[in-house]
């Protein structure tokens, strides 16, 4: 259970609520379509079987790195079954003699690892399992697929050139995969008062309703303020575009109704969530709503 997977159900009250409260989205996604335009996009030749899911994932990992020094083989540890804790894994990931020897040039595939790692393509993290502590950066490097590090290179090349400018200049601080609620909701990014969801796909238009309802849903899970979000926006990897939209013009227009207030939204989720999930020992209500200053 998660949000993503409760957004993905049409039929989830969680689904239709946001749709029902942010109906208006027509003007947000021509807005959208005219920002991406005609951007280039970064695509391999790829035919079918191509893991365009595990890389995705694998490039918001890599858009982490840029931003945070984060151990590049961290659940290297949790994938071999090595310690109890994420805290400890990372601990003890500074520690691999891979991570001191990756070099600079090859960090695009630290990410494809730690996917990996993660447990997203079984074959290959049964393959990294074997190699543990033994393991070299060579060998994990050699884990991947050569069309999916060239793609990953690709995608590298065009952060550095188009968009991590883009990307910087919304501020800090940095907080990669932001928590909302522990094992249940995390988003990619969030800098400054900026949450940025990591979209990494071909075709980016049109904007995806359940990329508006991610970012809404994180917002409103947000319950006690704690990252002082303003703004939310797409960062589209594979065209190295970002589209941002300020929430006090963003609500008022999906909802239509220009003196909603996020506090008012947020406090209406939450009671949603009560009624929904407070009698289930399965979510994590115990993790939920860490504020840094007192809920309205």
């Amino acid at each position: 259970m998660s949000l993503t997977s409760e957004l993905a159900d049409p039929s989830s009250p969680l689904a239709r609520y946001l749709t029902a409260r942010f109906p208006h989205r027509t003007a947000i996604a021509d807005a959208y379509a005219a920002a991406v335009g005609n951007a280039p996009t970064v695509a391999p030749a790829a035919g079918g079987g191509y893991p365009w899911a595990l890389v995705g994932s694998a490039f918001g990992h890599r858009l982490g790195f840029a931003f945070a020094a984060d151990p590049p083989y961290a659940s290297l540890l949790g994938a071999t079954h090595l310690t109890d804790t994420e805290q400890v894994a990372h601990l003890a990931a500074a520690q691999f003699a891979t991570a001191a020897r990756l070099a600079a040039g090859q960090v695009h595939r630290a990410g494809y690892v730690r996917v990996v790692a993660g447990g997203r393509c079984p074959p290959l993290t049964s393959a990294l399992g074997r190699l543990g502590l033994a393991a070299t950066a060579e060998a994990l490097r050699a884990l991947t697929p050569k069309a999916v590090g060239e793609d990953l290179w690709r995608l590298t090349v065009a952060l550095a050139e188009r968009g991590y400018d883009q990307l910087v200049t919304l501020g800090r601080p940095v907080t990669v995969a932001p928590l909302f609620v522990q094992a249940w909701a995390d988003g990619d990014l969030v800098l400054g008062a900026t949450l940025v969801d990591v979209k990494v796909t071909k075709n980016p238009l049109p904007l995806r309703d359940a990329w508006l309802d991610q970012l809404l849903g994180y917002t409103l899970l947000d319950y006690g303020d704690w990252y002082g979000l303003e703004q939310v926006a797409v960062f589209l990897g594979r065209q190295a575009r970002l589209v941002a939209w300020p929430l006090a013009e963003l609500l008022p227009a999906l909802t239509g109704d220009p003196r909603v207030t996020v506090a008012e939204l947020r406090a209406e989720f939450y009671g949603l969530l009560e009624r929904i999930w407070a009698n289930n020992r399965q979510f994590p209500f115990h993790h939920l709503w860490v504020t840094r200053t007192s809920p309205p």
